[in-house]
């Protein structure tokens, strides 16, 4: 591609008609009109953009939730079932 100096592209005349600019603002309406009606559609698409994030988040800290409490009856049961301090409730390490 040659590229023209300022004075050079400065002698050059271009000349564009009246029907030339026409049918560039029709095709660009066209456009337009066809991008309106795609961001019509993204409100609905967008529209529950969170409710993912949100479910997954639920679901999370519900798992956590029963993993604790699960941790925690768990914890007490083999306590219970090794019996350890059945007689004074602490752990006590054992003396010979």
């Amino acid at each position: 591609m040659q590229h023209l100096s300022r004075k050079a592209a400065a002698s050059i005349s271009v000349s564009i008609t009246g029907r030339e600019i026409y049918d560039l603002l029709m095709e660009m309406r066209h456009d337009v009109q066809e991008l309106s009606g795609k961001v019509d559609i993204m409100p609905t698409r967008l529209k529950n953009h969170e409710g993912r994030p949100r479910y997954l988040e639920r679901a999370v800290w519900g798992y956590a939730g029963v993993a604790a409490v699960g941790g925690g009856l768990l914890g007490q049961v083999v306590r219970t079932w090794v019996g350890v301090g059945e007689s004074s409730g602490e752990l006590t390490p054992e003396r010979g």
